[in-house]
């Protein structure tokens, strides 16, 4: 004769798909309790462990990525932009800064000074040393048959500056991008040393706004506001950009700020200890605003340059056919 017994359980998950999966299974036909010592293995269907690695790797792969924006961005000060190619839209923080010694940074988050550049048919996104992007932003502003402007130059002590460029014909083709410090997906593009903190919140959000604010958020070294260009539209929060370098130097020695990030304090450069020698520096050639590229690398070898060239060519003719 066959004797009745009742079996009562709970099912407790972190994940409710577990807890559906266990209850559906237990009250249906195939569970058998002898022999079963751990049943989460035979009854566990194998999609579900699939499902759990897949979590897994995700959790990983965004600790790896915040984790390298950590380094990335400690060794230098932040700079971010990104170009979002299905929403049409560019975006950027705000703040511009230069090391005063190797745990000193003047910077200033508030400027008409801006590191993109928006015309009628086309828009720049940079990084890098101010000099050349304020010669990069004139030509874009002017007639774009000139001679373009160079991509490095040698400062006051003989140290190389350089900048990254990404030229949008509008809405959104590229028709140039540098290869260093730079991410590239097929749906957007990230730059700086921010670059890695903003892809994470990217590919979560799917927000160029978002992701810039991240890594604004994310690092001692960043700071100011999202600056943005909808590339489709005009619509844009990009000041008059009318301030010259000089002009932005002279901010930054009046209402600029220097971070110690050994002692991590914050003090007013108006009461800085070394203002003066700020001061003569900036005066002098030896201290030149930027929005750091994220490497030390140069990216201008002569085939990159070349292809900036073509690049031109081509923007020249497009504008020319519109």
């Amino acid at each position: 004769a066959l004797r009745t017994s009742c079996l009562i359980f709970g099912v407790t998950s972190a994940y409710p798909m577990f807890t559906t999966q266990w209850l559906t299974y237990l009250a249906g036909t195939g569970f058998s309790p002898v022999g079963n010592i751990d049943l989460a293995r035979p009854h566990t269907p194998f999609y579900i462990w699939g499902l759990v690695l897949i979590i897994v790797l995700i959790s990983i792969r965004f600790a790896i990525i915040e984790f390298a924006g950590y380094i990335l961005g400690s060794g230098a000060k932040l700079t971010t932009t990104v170009h979002d190619k299905n929403a049409k839209l560019i975006t950027s923080d705000s703040r511009w800064s230069c090391n005063l010694s190797n745990s000193e940074i003047l910077y200033i988050d508030s400027s008409e000074f801006e590191k993109m550049v928006e015309v009628d048919q086309f828009a720049l996104v940079m990084a890098g040393d101010a000099i050349l992007i304020s010669h990069w932003k004139n030509w874009a502003k002017g007639d774009i048959t000139r001679k373009i402007p160079n991509v490095v130059r040698n400062d006051a002590l003989g140290n190389e500056c350089h900048i990254s460029i990404c030229m949008i014909f509008k809405p959104s083709t590229v028709l140039f991008d540098v290869d260093v410090a730079t991410i590239v997906t097929p749906h957007a593009r990230f730059s700086g040393s921010g670059r890695s903190i903003a892809m994470g919140c990217w590919e979560d959000n799917k927000c160029a706004k978002k992701a810039v604010d991240s890594a604004i958020n994310a690092d001692i070294y960043s700071g100011g506001s999202v600056k943005y260009v909808e590339l489709s539209t005009q619509d844009n929060n990009l000041s008059a950009d009318t301030a010259t370098v000089d002009e932005l130097h002279r901010l930054m020695q009046n209402e600029g700020y220097v971070m110690n990030t050994e002692a991590n304090e914050i003090v007013e450069i108006k009461d800085y200890h070394n203002k003066d020698d700020v001061v003569k520096e900036m005066e002098n050639g030896k201290l030149v605003a930027s929005a750091p590229t994220g490497s030390d690398e140069s990216p201008w070898n002569e085939s990159q340059k070349s292809a900036l060239e073509d690049a031109v060519d081509v923007l020249r003719t497009l504008v020319s056919n519109k």
